[in-house]
């Protein structure tokens, strides 16, 4: 296949309850080439507590979905 997607992967941040996430400022680092869809750009909101992101590889060939959840403890 063109494209070959595997077994979604989950990064779990643990907050404290209470926490303001309706102006989180996230990065991440990639391999050279790679993309991140969708992009993450300066603050965003995190108050629904995850978002869903796909990483492709700089040749296209490959992709993997990334669930991020942000837990309150």
């Amino acid at each position: 296949a063109a494209s070959d997607v595997y077994k979604r992967q989950v990064v779990t941040i643990t907050v404290d309850k209470g926490t303001d996430l309706s102006n989180v400022f996230a990065t991440c680092t990639l391999s050279s080439g790679a993309t991140l869809s969708p992009a993450l750009g300066g603050y965003q909101d995190w108050s629904r507590l995850n978002k869903e992101f796909t990483v492709t590889s700089a040749s296209g060939k490959r992709s993997k979905p990334w669930t991020v959840i942000f837990k309150t403890k």
